[in-house]
């Protein structure tokens, strides 16, 4: 047992901060502007790349960063039209015409499968009705009617429990995927064979389930950045329009490493649904991530900037564009992708690594999570401009503020927060949340002064913490016995913060037991439990108990528990203590 708790030792690390207080920007936070929108979609997953044995299943990792839903593309090759209804010569009113249950030779789960592990770990389902990349088989208008009909029991499998099915499954119905490529609508078909194929479809799910949210047709970053993408865009709802066919939303898709081309295309497509009496059509970002490049090509590869996709410089970038989003009345958003289909994989568009592990983007997306539970949107007011600075603040109605800030640029920058009322950030509590190349984790620290460093290329989450707030204790992992991440954070109760206090961490085996006083773990063989910590408590405390990949397979059984009190006496009689995590073989 000594070199299983030698392993847990050799993980634990102590931080704490100190800040000056020279600014070079104040953020001010004024009134609620708006409401924080989920935008914590992601596309494909949880589950494994088709076949490869290199590939991992992200389920893990969506609870740990709070993936709230899933885009159905891209997964591969399940809930395509093209594996579900294969044959467009079928009857689409008989079930034998489906294919549900199998992914083919080269899928190693079925479309069922899929949804059901949405189903079982409560993800939403936002339903994709087209093909992943590579598997396009787009329907001739000969076919059109049998397709448009097999749309619709498609949905009714999914939302209704036809055929064996699930109930209550889909939130939205997606018709196309950039259908304005060659890619995924051949250039031996009209646009206006799509255009009617989509308006055709929208109908007939409308008609049958007209609560659904129905809207498409997740058009390029073309839609919007040049005069014959602008004309297809232009075209397309005039087109639907006329049809009558609804137009719930209307999504599109963008990779750039530029946040704010985010706002110029969410400006644009306001603006041409809003002037063809489209203003209640919401407007959904299907596909995002940043566009890795090399040299003048614009084929996004990632062969020697794998910083814009799993570094922090690719986190930084996507989170001043998620602070974007927020501000421009997108409602929904897909990340662009869950997991990279492998370790060799030159895109590594995916948050997680085949083993689970994160990329600096997950972490930074488990920011995003935490900021949208909040509520009430507030944009801070600058007092001046510093280039590749985004911040975003949010306000819970017990009065806790969170500040969420992304440094583009190439410089640290000092900043900090101010009040249009009578409040003062030294009236609060604060942690920060860090997202940088440094810590394999979000590195959780307690600041000592009322300014902030952020580095170029990082992510911070400032909490003001409530006087009022509960408890609690958890854990954050990452990956498997074989290479995990771990970190343990309490988070003190609102009313003891500032107040002297003892943390605990035990390990727990059996009748066995283990502290770690704060150097290393010690076996308890009676009298008083050895502390983790002693003296006044700050609002969180965080321990990264692994904060490098660690072989755990030795220590399977143990659980780990972390709480805090007067003394143990206290802690042990307000049961302030929780079991935060249990080691297994996986």
């Amino acid at each position: 047992m000594a070199s299983r708790l030698f392993i847990l030792a050799a993980g634990i690390l102590a931080s704490a901060v100190a800040l000056a207080d020279s600014v070079d920007i104040t953020y001010t936070l004024g009134s609620k502007a708006g409401t924080v929108q989920p935008l914590l979609g992601v596309n494909a997953g949880p589950l494994h790349w088709a076949t490869s044995a290199t590939t991992g299943d992200a389920t893990l990792g969506f609870q740990q960063i709070g993936v709230r839903s899933v885009r159905t593309h891209d997964m591969p090759g399940v809930l395509d039209m093209a594996v579900m209804y294969p044959d467009r010569s079928q009857d689409p009113s008989l079930q034998s015409a489906y294919n549900f249950s199998s992914g083919g030779t080269q899928w190693d789960y079925s479309s069922d499968a899929a949804v059901t592990v949405l189903k079982n770990n409560g993800l939403g389902m936002y339903l994709r009705i087209w093909d992943s990349a590579g598997d396009v088989v787009a329907p001739t208008p000969s076919e059109r009617a049998n397709w448009v009909k097999a749309a619709v029991e498609v949905v009714r499998h999914y939302q209704e429990g036809k055929w064996n099915g699930f109930t209550n499954m889909v939130s939205h119905v997606e018709i196309g995927n950039e259908p304005d490529s060659q890619y995924f609508w051949p250039t031996t078909y009209t646009k206006e064979e799509f255009y009617a194929l989509y308006s055709d479809t929208a109908k007939a799910i409308s008609a049958a389930f007209p609560t659904l949210k129905i809207g498409g047709p997740g058009v390029t970053q073309g839609g919007f950045k040049g005069t014959a993408g602008q004309q297809w865009t232009r075209s397309f709802i005039d087109y639907v329009k006329n049809a009558g066919a609804p137009l719930d939303f209307f999504s599109w898709h963008i990779y750039t490493n530029t946040p704010d081309e985010y706002t110029t295309g969410a400006v644009f497509y306001r603006a041409e649904l809003d002037s063809r009496g489209y203003t209640g059509t919401e407007s959904h970002l299907t596909e995002w991530n940043t566009h890795a490049q090399t040299g003048a090509t614009d084929a996004p590869t990632i062969a020697s900037n794998e910083s814009l996709r799993i570094k922090a410089q690719g986190a930084a970038l996507n989170t001043a564009t998620w602070i974007n989003l927020q501000q421009q009345g997108v409602t929904q958003s897909f990340f662009y992708r869950a997991n990279n289909p492998s370790v060799t994989d030159p895109e590594k568009y995916g948050l997680f690594w085949p083993d689970g592990l994160p990329t600096k983007t997950a972490l930074a997306f488990s920011l995003w999570s935490e900021f949208a539970t909040y509520g009430d949107r507030i944009d801070p007011v600058a007092s001046t401009t510093v280039s590749g600075l985004k911040a975003l603040a949010t306000q819970r109605s017990d009065g806790q503020v969170a500040i969420l800030v992304a440094n583009t640029g190439t410089t640290t920058v000092k900043w900090t927060v101010g009040f249009s009322d009578t409040r003062m950030l030294s009236d609060f509590a604060l942690s920060l949340k860090t997202v940088d190349d440094n810590h394999a984790l979000v590195y959780v620290s307690i600041p000592t002064g009322t300014s902030f460093d952020i580095a170029a290329n990082t992510v911070q989450l400032l909490t003001l913490h409530a006087p009022n707030g509960s408890f609690s204790a958890s854990a954050t992992s990452f990956g498997t016995s074989s290479a995990a991440l771990l970190a343990a954070t309490l988070q003190v109760a609102g009313s003891h913060i500032g107040v002297t206090g003892t943390v605990y961490l035990a390990a727990n085996l059996g009748d066995q037991w283990w502290f770690h006083n704060g150097i290393g773990w010690v076996y308890f063989t009676g009298g008083n439990f050895p502390a983790y910590s002693i003296g006044t408590l700050p609002a969180l405390v965080s321990v990264p108990i692994f904060g490098a990949a660690t072989n755990t397979e030795s220590l399977a059984g143990i659980q780990l528990y972390m709480g805090y009190g007067a003394n143990a006496n206290e802690m042990l009689s307000a049961v302030r203590y929780r079991l935060i995590y249990t080691f297994a073989n996986n």
